[in-house]
């Protein structure tokens, strides 16, 4: 099992790096089963072609980088596991999302979310959930629906309205 980690990148370095890395996962890219690019800000989105260069990957680690978005070929990675994507500007996830279906851990952390991410977009294997330190006000009824495998949900240092039944 190949593990492969990036150091910290300014914004002028990271284009270059992207294409380094784009030619390295050309030939080692199956090998790899974690990816961690974490505290690059140079990176605002995931490189395009990544994807399908690392069918093996169990890990994935984006955590203090400055994405919008994941990308919708995030497909690709079949046998992911364990994505963290804390400390970003997300505030959605793709629909496509679902068809990772050996995903376990899906850390959301610090983000820009203002409401949950649909259940029905959610994979079923899912075992634990973090959410913390989000801008989520309130949870829909069905939040948890289709989550048969959920145990760990995180919550914390959002702003929840509490409405008093009177």
């Amino acid at each position: 099992a190949l593990k492969v980690s990036a150091p910290p990148l300014t914004p002028s370095e990271s284009p270059f790096f992207v294409r380094a890395m784009l030619s390295a996962f050309l030939y080692v890219g199956p090998q790899i089963q974690a990816l961690c690019l974490s505290h690059n800000p140079g990176i605002t989105a995931f490189p395009h072609g990544c994807c399908d260069l690392l069918p093996n990957l169990k890990s994935l680690t984006l955590s203090g980088l400055a994405l919008r978005e994941l990308p919708e070929a995030i497909t690709a990675l079949s046998s992911l596991q364990l994505l963290i994507a804390d400390k970003n500007l997300l505030s959605i996830l793709p629909k496509t999302i679902v068809s990772l279906t050996h995903l376990k851990t899906l850390d959301l952390a610090s983000n820009a979310f203002f409401e949950p991410p649909p259940t029905s977009i959610l994979p079923s294997s899912l075992q634990s959930l973090s959410l913390a330190n989000n801008a989520l006000a309130t949870l829909p009824p069905t939040f948890l629906q289709n989550q048969p495998n959920l145990f760990m949900l995180d919550l914390s240092g959002n702003d929840f309205l509490v409405s008093s039944s009177s």
